[in-house]
């Protein structure tokens, strides 16, 4: 309800008040939206771990999953002063999935992707075959991650590259919440990195039986 009052006031009465009001206004309504987001993932998360979740699958192309995510994410590609690129080998077979939660997590890797990477690096969606299943990776050339904490990063709350006092967006879901979906597919996810050259993240999919 909150979030709803303010979203009214932000977008409806904010030519009433004064700058410094507008501005007051525009911070209270930016922590509601990340309070209503973390919310919404911590209710999503505890479902994906007892069970609950509402999963959907459905065979579903991997090629077509791979084009809409890079073509919601090009234009905060370009923001940042990144390149996003696809590559999809042909003949991928359909994979067994919650379509609209794979691409949820393939945004919230190229996110993580976009996060650590300079202006002027790239990122890619890259898809093929894996021994009976389809693999589909995020490839950043960012800062990277130390072999010792690619296992904490998919712990609830852990924001890896954090310094004391830092204010960074996001609350350490994002990866969790990743493995989970792709578990509950029958999937796998795992990160692979070199400090200061980069990170992947492969996520390993069951293909389709239906014909």
């Amino acid at each position: 309800m909150t979030h709803s009052y303010l979203e009214i006031l932000n977008s409806d009465l904010r030519d009433g008040l004064t700058e410094e009001q507008q501005s007051f206004l525009g911070i209270a309504y930016e922590n509601a939206v990340k309070l209503r987001q973390l919310v919404d993932d911590l209710v999503d998360l505890a479902a994906l771990e007892t069970g609950t979740a509402q999963i959907e699958l459905a065979p579903a192309s991997v090629t077509e999953i791979t084009t809409s995510v890079q073509s919601e994410c090009q234009t905060i590609a370009e923001h940042k002063g990144l390149r996003l690129t696809t590559e999809v080998a042909d003949g991928l077979p359909a994979v067994m999935v919650d379509e609209e939660r794979l691409k949820d997590v393939l945004r919230r890797l190229v996110d993580n992707a976009f996060r650590f990477t300079s202006e002027g690096g790239s990122v890619s969606l890259r898809a093929g075959h894996d021994q009976g299943r389809v693999a589909i990776e995020v490839v950043d050339c960012g800062v990277g991650i130390p072999t010792d904490c690619i296992a904490d990063s998919f712990q609830a709350f852990v924001q890896l590259h954090r310094r004391p006092g830092e204010n960074r967006e996001g609350y350490g879901l994002g990866l969790p919440l990743c493995q989970r979906i792709v578990e509950a597919f029958g999937g796998t996810i795992e990160l692979t990195s070199i400090e200061g050259e980069g990170t992947t993240a492969t996520i390993k999919l069951p293909v389709s039986r239906s014909k």
